[in-house]
């Protein structure tokens, strides 16, 4: 990947980042960006994201998903707004499972670990 690609990549990585964190939306606003990987052209971008829960509803990947896809005009005319590319790309949101399975991992090791207590008496 070019020193350019990636550069953008992180410029829109960190464009998202700012609009999500002043979304009027309370679901928006507990997005995070993990990554973004622009195409070659820059014409379309993946980004990869997890989310925080909210304390007084939980929320799920497709309820998040779906803001995120009815928000993907707006967030690429931010972009569009924002940036000094040619053509603003347009997004596929993804998201990110690895802190879903490091949770999992986490309470699989503490059920172990209780397990084994209960042998070393």
């Amino acid at each position: 990947m070019s020193i350019n690609l990636q550069r953008k990549n992180e410029l829109v990585k960190a464009t998202l980042s700012q609009i999500l964190l002043k979304a009027n939306d309370l679901i928006l606003q507990q997005v995070s960006i993990v990554s973004v990987k622009l195409s070659k052209n820059s014409a379309s971008a993946s980004v990869v994201y997890t989310f925080s829960q909210l304390q007084d509803k939980p929320l799920t990947i497709n309820k998040v998903q779906a803001k995120l896809m009815q928000a993907s005009g707006f967030f690429r005319s931010q972009l569009a707004q924002r940036l000094d590319f040619w053509k603003a790309p347009s997004l596929t949101f993804i998201y990110d499972k690895g802190l879903d399975h490091a949770t999992k991992i986490d309470s699989i090791l503490a059920e172990l670990n209780k397990d084994s207590s209960h042998f070393d008496r």
